[in-house]
């Protein structure tokens, strides 16, 4: 009896998963047909199967590798920018996407939340867990920045980034729903104050 062993992987499975985050991020959950995917990603449907298992696992793993990519990345801005600048650079680079592309993609976790909530429940738990990542990301940056006096404000960092991460989000569902620019700008007004 032949022992049956399946060809090595043609493909990075980090790039290859990173292409399929860019599309449900581009896209949504219920929009990324398996067909697209294979297409977006660059593979066959019998090395999905052999890699991912289902499209419903693939999502998961996007969802955990966005926060893993995504706190590492601010994570490495902060010798660059300080902990506040770092706050206020994700707020600037919202309004600079509005600048340059008209629109503004959000935050993956956020969009994923919205569209999951009632008609995909069973990925809400893990949705919450890695928003949960973000939030202590963010209260770290504001602990360490109120302990060098960079924000004055001494709102309990729990408060403090809770409020940012609403009204971050809200910037970007307002730009969504075609808000005019001066009610935008007093959005990112009310941040920088907030954070003063």
């Amino acid at each position: 009896m032949k022992n049956s062993i399946g060809r090595p992987r043609s493909f990075n499975e980090q790039e290859v998963l990173q292409k399929a985050m860019e599309y449900f991020w581009e896209h949504g959950y219920d929009r990324s047909s398996l067909s697209v995917l294979l297409n977006a990603m660059g593979i066959k449907k019998s090395s999905f199967y052999q890699t991912f298992q289902s499209k419903e696992h693939l999502f998961r793993l996007c969802l955990e590798l966005y926060t893993k990519m995504g706190s590492e990345y601010l994570a490495t801005l902060v010798d660059e920018k300080g902990e506040k600048g770092v706050l206020l650079y994700i707020v600037y680079s919202t309004m600079e996407e509005l600048r340059h592309t008209g629109r503004a993609k959000g935050c993956l976790l956020m969009n994923s939340g919205s569209e999951c909530y009632i008609s995909h429940p069973h990925f809400n738990e893990l949705i919450h867990y890695e928003f949960t990542v973000f939030q202590k990301l963010f209260r770290k940056l504001i602990d360490e920045a109120q302990k060098k006096g960079d924000i004055k404000n001494q709102t309990s960092s729990r408060v403090l980034g809770s409020i940012y991460q609403s009204l971050i989000n809200g910037l970007v569902q307002m730009i969504q729903v075609g808000a005019q620019t001066e009610e935008l700008e007093a959005v990112v007004k009310h941040i920088e104050d907030l954070l003063e």
